[in-house]
């Protein structure tokens, strides 16, 4: 505010021959004074052991993690996001699921572990003198429906899920109908539904849970952008000293005072803009601002390291609130059709929730999270109403868009250290199941933070450096 009001006058000095004389004797001298005020009252520099970049759910999680190792609970955390109030946070916008259904052993480890997390959440996140923790869990399975073309892949997941310790169990489409009068199975060859270790919960009071624990640990968050790394030093594998910070309002980082952040440890935890910001760092090509790549950077050119970018971007998701009450009822569990609709109901009185991921050319552009309710209209209810015929009768009530950190190589996390930089580690990437695994992974990287090495569960297929081995970890299950 202070800037543009000074703009103004500046405009005024300039343009206005009458006034010019008194306002430069009177007026001048005052907004050199509030421009100094300013920039020493704003303006600081700080200083912690470890740097977080993303305080939702994966950046307050490693902040947890580390806090709660003995080797930890001193070091100094600072958690840095440019909106505090978490508004367009993938954290709070999403369904706020968890499941054990997929494809690969670690993801069906990490979301084993974090269900042990939530379940004991009140304890785990309690405050002394606080009221106690509630994230609303609520224990129930994954439905996912397949046709005779893709029963070969169902039971083939099912193999991997229940070798890593998944409890299931398989329906024909008999079975289904008997257990499930209400939908419709003429198209379905079977079923797996998840029967222990699978629900969900609610985001905003999980992460709010988190974050008043950091805090009461000593966990400091501060809003802020970060806009660059001025400081980097040159060894056999590079060196962050400081990152450079804007901050203040999320709406105006380039009004905001510039802060410098010394740290030892910096963490990438940016979810679906965890891209821009390894851009800024050169890697994929130097970035003065993360979204653009320079491909002839010098920098860039001589390193193979970083010729290669965090393969991460935002991809908009919308989630659609309808109300049937002649629907299946509270027991729905979380059905995922054939097609790729979700829907599970959504507390009582005939609410439910759903969505769909959209194809290739399907795909909404991410410049805000405005609602298009025609991909409901076209993609979504058709699906509904011929799965569940009481659904044909159902009404939209409300709708919200939030962003998936999209890798768009295979679908799965990055954790673990860059390659080229031996203390930026980066937790992004998970492609819309990062908050139900949120616990796991925030312990995983803080055992990279604290010991060097994986302890609890080994992610190294999951390091950078798949990428450019062209090692790829594909993940299958993507809802």
């Amino acid at each position: 505010m202070i800037q543009r009001a000074t703009s103004c006058w500046v405009f005024f000095l300039n343009h206005s021959r009458v006034a010019r004389p008194w306002i430069e004797k009177h007026i001048c001298s005052s907004i050199t004074a509030v421009r100094s005020l300013c920039h020493n009252r704003l303006e600081q520099e700080y200083e912690c052991d470890v740097a977080i970049i993303g305080g939702g759910a994966i950046g307050s999680s490693i902040a947890y993690h580390i806090k709660q190792n003995k080797e930890g609970e001193d070091r100094d955390v600072i958690v840095f996001d440019r909106d505090l109030n978490y508004s367009r946070s993938s954290t709070v916008l999403s369904v706020g699921s968890i499941r054990q259904q997929f494809s690969i052993p670690e993801n069906i480890q990490l979301s084993r572990d974090s269900f042990s997390f939530f379940e004991k959440a009140k304890s785990n996140l309690s405050v002394f003198n606080q009221d106690p923790v509630d994230i609303c869990f609520k224990k129930s399975g994954y439905l996912f429906l397949a046709t005779s073309q893709g029963m070969d892949t169902l039971h083939k997941n099912n193999a991997t899920q229940i070798a890593n310790g998944a409890q299931l169990k398989l329906f024909s489409a008999d079975s289904l109908k008997k257990v499930y009068p209400w939908m419709k199975v003429d198209d379905i060859a079977g079923g797996s539904l998840g029967i222990e270790n699978e629900g969900w919960f609610d985001p905003w009071s999980y992460l709010n849970a988190l974050k008043k624990k950091n805090t009461s640990m000593g966990v400091r968050y501060v809003q802020a952008s970060i806009v660059g790394f001025p400081q980097v030093l040159e060894n056999d594998r590079q060196t962050l000293t400081v990152v450079r910070a804007a901050i203040g309002d999320p709406a105006y980082p380039s009004a905001a005072p510039l802060s410098t952040v010394r740290a030892a440890e910096f963490v990438n935890a940016c979810g679906a803009w965890s891209g821009q910001l390894a851009r800024l760092l050169g890697i994929g090509g130097k970035s003065d601002d993360g979204c653009r790549y320079d491909f002839l950077e010098p920098r860039w050119r001589s390193n193979p390291l970083l010729q290669f970018p965090l393969p991460v971007i935002p991809r908009k998701r919308y989630v659609f609130v309808f109300h049937c009450p002649n629907g299946p009822g509270p027991e729905c569990p979380m059905v995922v059709d054939s097609s790729g609709v979700y829907f599970r109901s959504e507390g009582p009185s005939g609410y439910y929730i759903c969505g769909r991921c959209p194809t290739a050319d399907q795909e909404p552009e991410t410049v805000n999270l405005e609602v298009d309710y025609s991909f409901f209209d076209n993609h979504i209810w058709p699906i509904l109403a011929n799965r569940v015929p009481a659904f044909e009768s159902l009404k939209v009530t409300h709708a919200w868009a939030g962003f998936y950190d999209y890798n768009f190589l295979d679908r799965n996390g990055v954790v673990g250290y860059h390659p080229a930089y031996q203390n930026f580690l980066i937790a992004a990437g998970f492609s819309g199941h990062g908050i139900q695994m949120s616990p796991a992974v925030g312990k995983a990287a803080s055992e990279l933070i604290l010991k060097g090495y994986f302890e609890s569960l080994d992610l190294q297929r999951f390091g950078f450096e798949r990428f450019l081995s062209n090692e790829l970890v594909y993940e299958l299950n993507v809802v």
